[in-house]
């Protein structure tokens, strides 16, 4: 059996795992969904290490007893799997995973915070996160009270008056990022969220930040993160779409 697993800092690994499926299996109940490993592998005759041992470091059931956790949880996971790089970068990383699984318990807002603190500094940390402090039209700093726009690539925003000249005239439809929502992003960027006393994210930050985030990966990667529709679905986030159609309804 194939165990796939993210380590520090290696990021991620596979390693093969002889005989955890069979009854009686000394190891087959360490492997848990969330749980924190401390793990040894050999390298044998081929080029996957194969697995010595493991033991549990730090549980965390209750990440496990709730399916929007573990939704959240699969798609953190497959994130900084399929975004694996460098030692330096992956122990970063490791970072975020740690500090998320030990925030327990997560409330309902607390879930929405960390998803989108999650997906905002993952691809900070890759240098695939926009620019939240200029306009990537013409390049000048964001006004504190500006009202910004997102780009639908997610590769940049566009500030006030770029907007008006170059989009407002032609009807083509940005999603609106108002003052509040541009700080509270730039608070997620910069690690300074929880505690800070900024008021906590809503579904939209949610289901953009999911958005961006699998975009970004799957381009960079080209490869699909499969378990960002499930987390939509199970979280009942709207798509992108559904964020443009339901601002038009507040025009």
């Amino acid at each position: 059996m194939l165990v796939s697993l993210f380590a520090c800092p290696e990021g991620a690994v596979t390693v093969r795992a002889k005989g955890l499926r069979r009854p009686g299996s000394k190891l087959a109940h360490v492997f848990k969904p969330a749980d924190e490993l401390q793990v040894s592998a050999v390298r044998g005759r081929t080029r996957t290490p194969v697995l010595t041992g493991a033991s549990l470091g730090m549980p965390h059931p209750l990440w496990r007893e709730d399916l929007n956790l573990l939704a959240l949880y699969w798609f953190i996971i497959e994130c900084a799997q399929l975004s694996s790089s460098s030692p330096a970068v992956n122990e970063q990383v490791y970072g975020l995973l740690i500090d998320l699984l030990r925030r327990e318990p997560l409330t309902p807002s607390a879930q929405t915070d960390a998803l989108a603190a999650f997906g905002i500094r993952l691809l900070s940390l890759h240098g695939l996160m926009l620019d939240l402090a200029r306009c990537s039209i013409d390049g000048h700093l964001i006004e504190r009270d500006e009202p910004v726009h997102l780009l639908p690539s997610g590769e940049g925003i566009v500030g006030r008056d770029a907007y008006n000249r170059r989009y407002a005239r032609t009807g083509a439809v940005l999603v609106r990022m108002d003052p509040a929502r541009l700080a509270r992003w730039q608070s997620m960027e910069a690690g300074t969220m929880r505690g800070s006393g900024s008021a906590a994210g809503d579904a939209t930050d949610a289901a953009l930040v999911l958005h961006f985030t699998a975009l970004r990966l799957a381009e960079t990667t080209a490869k699909p993160v499969r378990t960002a529709t499930f987390l939509q679905r199970q979280w009942r986030l709207p798509n992108f779409q559904q964020v443009l159609a339901g601002q038009l309804s507040h025009t």
